[in-house]
């Protein structure tokens, strides 16, 4: 049981942690004054900010990601072949 509530506090103190690395960033990136290097300045704070979150841990968002648009992916061609099929089949009749 301990191990269980350690874990959870762990998960707990991560998300607090994140939560509070994104709302610095997207609070610090709204005080940036607009001028003629205000875009680049965006795109270093969120590179910051993905630095950041692949630190504390949360990489594990990225794969999940890339695995929901693989799947999705693999069904659309599942699709595309399956149609490809049923109009030679109305073809060949």
């Amino acid at each position: 049981m301990p191990q269980n509530r350690r874990r959870l506090n762990q998960r707990e103190a991560k998300a607090w942690y994140l939560t509070q690395v994104r709302e610095a960033i997207t609070a610090f990136t709204a005080t940036l004054p607009d001028g003629p290097f205000h875009a680049e300045e965006v795109a270093t704070m969120q590179r910051v900010q993905q630095i950041l979150l692949t630190r504390i841990g949360a990489v594990n968002e990225a794969p999940a990601q890339t695995a929901r648009a693989k799947i999705e992916k693999r069904r659309e061609q599942k699709q595309k072949r399956a149609n490809s099929h049923d109009i030679h089949a109305e073809q060949n009749r």
